[in-house]
Protein backbone atom coordinates (compact mmCIF):
# COMPACT_ATOMS: atom_id res chain seq x y z
CA UNK A 1 0.00 0.00 0.00
CA UNK A 2 1.44 3.34 -1.05
CA UNK A 3 1.12 6.37 1.18
CA UNK A 4 -1.64 7.33 3.57
CA UNK A 5 -5.11 7.40 2.08
CA UNK A 6 -7.79 9.67 3.46
CA UNK A 7 -11.34 9.77 2.11
CA UNK A 8 -12.73 12.95 0.54
CA UNK A 9 -14.67 15.17 2.88
CA UNK A 10 -18.35 15.74 2.32
CA UNK A 11 -20.97 18.05 3.59
CA UNK A 12 -24.53 17.04 4.29
CA UNK A 13 -24.77 13.84 2.27
CA UNK A 14 -26.08 10.31 2.47
CA UNK A 15 -23.12 8.80 4.25
CA UNK A 16 -24.26 6.72 7.19
CA UNK A 17 -21.26 4.39 7.53
CA UNK A 18 -18.74 6.55 9.45
CA UNK A 19 -15.54 6.79 7.48
CA UNK A 20 -13.60 7.73 10.58
CA UNK A 21 -14.63 4.72 12.62
CA UNK A 22 -12.11 2.36 10.98
CA UNK A 23 -9.04 3.62 9.14
CA UNK A 24 -6.70 0.64 9.19
CA UNK A 25 -5.95 -0.68 5.73
CA UNK A 26 -5.79 -4.46 5.60
CA UNK A 27 -4.54 -6.90 2.98
CA UNK A 28 -7.48 -9.12 2.01
CA UNK A 29 -7.30 -12.06 -0.45
CA UNK A 30 -9.32 -11.26 -3.56
CA UNK A 31 -10.98 -14.66 -3.45
CA UNK A 32 -12.49 -13.66 -0.10
CA UNK A 33 -14.16 -10.57 -1.59
CA UNK A 34 -17.38 -10.64 -3.57
CA UNK A 35 -19.09 -7.99 -5.68
CA UNK A 36 -21.85 -5.96 -4.08
CA UNK A 37 -25.31 -7.45 -4.32
CA UNK A 38 -26.52 -3.88 -4.84
CA UNK A 39 -24.27 -3.09 -7.77
CA UNK A 40 -26.27 -1.64 -10.69
CA UNK A 41 -23.38 -0.89 -13.01
CA UNK A 42 -24.10 -2.37 -16.44
CA UNK A 43 -20.54 -2.21 -17.70
CA UNK A 44 -17.30 -1.34 -15.97
CA UNK A 45 -14.31 -0.45 -18.16
CA UNK A 46 -11.19 -1.20 -16.16
CA UNK A 47 -8.54 -1.12 -18.90
CA UNK A 48 -6.88 2.16 -17.88
CA UNK A 49 -7.11 1.42 -14.17
CA UNK A 50 -5.66 -2.05 -14.72
CA UNK A 51 -2.66 -0.52 -16.48
CA UNK A 52 -2.26 1.98 -13.65
CA UNK A 53 -2.34 -0.77 -11.01
CA UNK A 54 0.24 -2.80 -12.91
CA UNK A 55 2.46 0.26 -13.12
CA UNK A 56 2.10 1.85 -9.66
CA UNK A 57 0.07 -0.56 -7.56
CA UNK A 58 -3.24 0.04 -5.82
CA UNK A 59 -3.61 3.60 -4.52
CA UNK A 60 -7.08 3.81 -2.92
CA UNK A 61 -8.33 0.92 -0.78
CA UNK A 62 -11.66 -0.79 -1.23
CA UNK A 63 -14.32 -0.39 1.40
CA UNK A 64 -15.76 -3.79 2.30
CA UNK A 65 -18.03 -5.24 4.95
CA UNK A 66 -18.06 -8.72 6.55
CA UNK A 67 -20.72 -10.96 5.03
CA UNK A 68 -21.02 -14.55 6.19
CA UNK A 69 -17.49 -16.00 5.81
CA UNK A 70 -16.36 -13.53 3.17
CA UNK A 71 -16.45 -9.81 2.51
CA UNK A 72 -18.75 -7.78 0.26
CA UNK A 73 -17.73 -4.61 -1.53
CA UNK A 74 -19.27 -1.41 -0.23
CA UNK A 75 -17.41 0.89 -2.64
CA UNK A 76 -14.61 0.16 -5.07
CA UNK A 77 -16.20 -2.24 -7.55
CA UNK A 78 -14.11 -0.89 -10.43
CA UNK A 79 -10.89 -1.13 -8.43
CA UNK A 80 -11.83 -4.69 -7.47
CA UNK A 81 -12.31 -5.71 -11.11
CA UNK A 82 -9.11 -3.94 -12.15
CA UNK A 83 -7.12 -5.75 -9.48
CA UNK A 84 -8.40 -9.09 -10.75
CA UNK A 85 -7.59 -8.10 -14.33
CA UNK A 86 -4.09 -7.08 -13.26
CA UNK A 87 -3.51 -10.52 -11.76
CA UNK A 88 -3.42 -9.37 -8.14
CA UNK A 89 -4.11 -11.88 -5.39
CA UNK A 90 -4.85 -9.39 -2.59
CA UNK A 91 -6.49 -6.01 -2.21
CA UNK A 92 -5.89 -3.15 0.18
CA UNK A 93 -9.19 -2.65 1.96
CA UNK A 94 -10.86 -0.97 4.90
CA UNK A 95 -13.36 -3.20 6.68
CA UNK A 96 -16.50 -1.40 7.85
CA UNK A 97 -19.81 -2.40 9.34
CA UNK A 98 -22.99 -1.35 7.57
CA UNK A 99 -26.57 -2.35 6.96
CA UNK A 100 -27.95 -2.91 3.47
CA UNK A 101 -29.54 0.53 3.56
CA UNK A 102 -26.28 2.16 4.58
CA UNK A 103 -24.41 0.39 1.79
CA UNK A 104 -26.95 1.52 -0.82
CA UNK A 105 -26.68 5.10 0.44
CA UNK A 106 -22.90 5.08 0.36
CA UNK A 107 -22.78 3.63 -3.15
CA UNK A 108 -25.10 6.38 -4.39
CA UNK A 109 -22.96 9.07 -2.82
CA UNK A 110 -19.72 7.57 -4.12
CA UNK A 111 -20.88 7.21 -7.71
CA UNK A 112 -22.66 10.56 -7.89
CA UNK A 113 -19.55 12.30 -6.59
CA UNK A 114 -17.45 10.70 -9.31
CA UNK A 115 -20.14 11.03 -12.00
CA UNK A 116 -19.86 7.28 -12.56
CA UNK A 117 -23.47 6.40 -13.30
CA UNK A 118 -25.16 6.42 -16.68
CA UNK A 119 -28.73 7.71 -16.50
CA UNK A 120 -30.04 4.15 -16.75
CA UNK A 121 -27.80 2.99 -13.91
CA UNK A 122 -28.87 6.05 -11.95
CA UNK A 123 -32.51 5.07 -12.47
CA UNK A 124 -31.83 1.53 -11.27
CA UNK A 125 -30.12 2.87 -8.16
CA UNK A 126 -32.92 5.35 -7.45
CA UNK A 127 -35.49 2.55 -7.64
CA UNK A 128 -33.31 0.42 -5.40
CA UNK A 129 -33.15 3.25 -2.86
CA UNK A 130 -36.91 3.80 -2.96
CA UNK A 131 -37.50 0.11 -2.30
CA UNK A 132 -34.84 -0.30 0.37
CA UNK A 133 -35.44 2.92 2.28
CA UNK A 134 -39.23 2.94 2.01
CA UNK A 135 -39.31 6.55 0.86
CA UNK A 136 -41.62 8.43 -1.47
CA UNK A 137 -40.11 10.10 -4.51
CA UNK A 138 -40.45 13.48 -2.79
CA UNK A 139 -38.69 12.24 0.35
CA UNK A 140 -35.88 10.68 -1.67
CA UNK A 141 -35.49 13.87 -3.71
CA UNK A 142 -35.04 15.89 -0.53
CA UNK A 143 -32.56 13.34 0.80
CA UNK A 144 -30.26 13.46 -2.23
CA UNK A 145 -30.65 17.14 -3.09
CA UNK A 146 -32.87 16.98 -6.17
CA UNK A 147 -36.52 17.73 -6.87
CA UNK A 148 -39.26 15.14 -7.37
CA UNK A 149 -39.59 15.69 -11.16
CA UNK A 150 -35.87 14.88 -11.54
CA UNK A 151 -36.46 11.58 -9.73
CA UNK A 152 -39.56 10.84 -11.81
CA UNK A 153 -37.85 11.57 -15.15
CA UNK A 154 -34.99 9.21 -14.35
CA UNK A 155 -37.24 6.43 -13.07
CA UNK A 156 -39.28 6.66 -16.27
CA UNK A 157 -36.27 5.27 -18.17
CA UNK A 158 -36.98 1.89 -16.59
CA UNK A 159 -40.20 1.66 -18.62
CA UNK A 160 -38.05 1.17 -21.72
CA UNK A 161 -36.92 -2.23 -20.46
CA UNK A 162 -39.99 -3.82 -22.08
CA UNK A 163 -38.95 -2.69 -25.57
CA UNK A 164 -35.14 -2.35 -25.51
CA UNK A 165 -32.16 -4.32 -24.33
CA UNK A 166 -30.36 -2.97 -21.28
CA UNK A 167 -27.28 -2.43 -23.43
CA UNK A 168 -29.19 -0.01 -25.67
CA UNK A 169 -31.00 1.76 -22.84
CA UNK A 170 -27.67 2.40 -21.13
CA UNK A 171 -26.57 4.44 -24.15
CA UNK A 172 -29.49 6.82 -23.79
CA UNK A 173 -29.48 9.86 -21.58
CA UNK A 174 -32.58 10.79 -19.65
CA UNK A 175 -33.06 13.65 -22.12
CA UNK A 176 -32.89 11.31 -25.13
CA UNK A 177 -35.40 8.95 -23.51
CA UNK A 178 -38.02 11.68 -23.11
CA UNK A 179 -39.33 11.72 -26.74
CA UNK A 180 -39.82 7.95 -26.63
CA UNK A 181 -41.64 8.04 -23.30
CA UNK A 182 -43.77 11.00 -24.41
CA UNK A 183 -44.98 9.14 -27.52
CA UNK A 184 -48.02 6.83 -27.46
CA UNK A 185 -46.99 3.40 -26.21
CA UNK A 186 -48.07 1.84 -29.50
CA UNK A 187 -45.20 3.77 -31.13
CA UNK A 188 -42.55 2.66 -28.65
CA UNK A 189 -41.50 -0.49 -30.56
CA UNK A 190 -40.93 1.53 -33.74
CA UNK A 191 -38.95 4.14 -31.84
CA UNK A 192 -36.91 1.42 -30.17
CA UNK A 193 -36.11 -0.09 -33.56
CA UNK A 194 -35.10 3.36 -34.82
CA UNK A 195 -32.69 3.74 -31.89
CA UNK A 196 -31.15 0.30 -32.53
CA UNK A 197 -30.69 0.91 -36.26
CA UNK A 198 -29.24 4.37 -35.66
CA UNK A 199 -26.83 2.95 -33.11
CA UNK A 200 -25.72 0.20 -35.50
CA UNK A 201 -25.07 2.76 -38.25
CA UNK A 202 -23.69 5.67 -36.24
CA UNK A 203 -22.19 3.97 -33.19
CA UNK A 204 -24.17 6.19 -30.83
CA UNK A 205 -27.73 6.90 -29.78
CA UNK A 206 -29.74 9.37 -31.91
CA UNK A 207 -30.14 12.96 -30.71
CA UNK A 208 -33.36 13.80 -28.90
CA UNK A 209 -34.36 16.05 -31.83
CA UNK A 210 -34.22 13.07 -34.21
CA UNK A 211 -36.38 11.03 -31.89
CA UNK A 212 -38.89 13.86 -31.56
CA UNK A 213 -39.12 14.19 -35.34
CA UNK A 214 -39.54 10.45 -35.86
CA UNK A 215 -42.21 10.33 -33.16
CA UNK A 216 -44.12 13.08 -35.00
CA UNK A 217 -43.79 11.15 -38.28
CA UNK A 218 -45.19 8.03 -36.64
CA UNK A 219 -48.11 9.98 -35.24
CA UNK A 220 -48.81 11.62 -38.62
CA UNK A 221 -48.67 8.24 -40.35
CA UNK A 222 -51.07 6.77 -37.82
CA UNK A 223 -53.51 9.67 -38.20
CA UNK A 224 -53.31 9.35 -41.98
CA UNK A 225 -54.08 5.64 -41.77
CA UNK A 226 -57.03 6.32 -39.48
CA UNK A 227 -58.38 8.90 -41.93
CA UNK A 228 -57.91 6.49 -44.85
CA UNK A 229 -59.78 3.71 -43.08
CA UNK A 230 -62.58 6.06 -42.08
CA UNK A 231 -62.84 7.27 -45.67
CA UNK A 232 -63.00 3.70 -47.04
CA UNK A 233 -65.58 2.76 -44.40
CA UNK A 234 -67.77 5.71 -45.36
CA UNK A 235 -67.57 4.73 -49.05
CA UNK A 236 -68.53 1.12 -48.28
CA UNK A 237 -71.32 2.33 -46.05
CA UNK A 238 -72.61 4.65 -48.80
CA UNK A 239 -72.54 1.86 -51.39
CA UNK A 240 -74.46 -0.53 -49.19
CA UNK A 241 -77.21 1.96 -48.36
Amino acid sequence: YRGVWSPPTRGDDLMTIPRSEVTEVQRIPLDKIRSSQFNVRQKINVDSLTCSIKRTGQIDPLRIRPLEEDFEIVTGERRFNALKAAGATHADAIVVEGTDEEVINEQWDENEERANYTDYERALKLQQMLDALGLTQTELAEKIGHDQPWISRHLAILKLEVIMSCDIIERLTEFQARPILAAPEEDWPALAQYVEVYFEEQGKAPPASNLEEYARELMSAREFEKSRRRFLYEIDDARSS
